[in-house]
């Protein structure tokens, strides 16, 4: 029960600081020296390994279960 109360305290406090600092400055949106898409397209190719990965480690793990 404490740990809920103090939660939520923690972030109405937090909600409260952040919509203050944002209200006073808009965000700048200016040229930045990385390009998102691309670096996106190249974490594609690492994340379908690591799900293959994980999801084949789950399959042998429920397989050796059964037995």
């Amino acid at each position: 029960m404490w740990a809920v109360l103090g939660f939520l305290i923690a972030a109405a406090i937090g909600l409260v600081t952040v919509l203050a600092a944002c209200h006073r400055h808009p965000a700048h949106l200016g040229e930045h020296p990385w390009i998102v898409d691309d670096t996106a397209k190249g974490h594609v190719g690492i994340m379908a390994g690591l799900a293959g990965f994980a999801f084949t480690g789950v399959v042998l793990i429920v397989t050796l279960a059964r037995d």
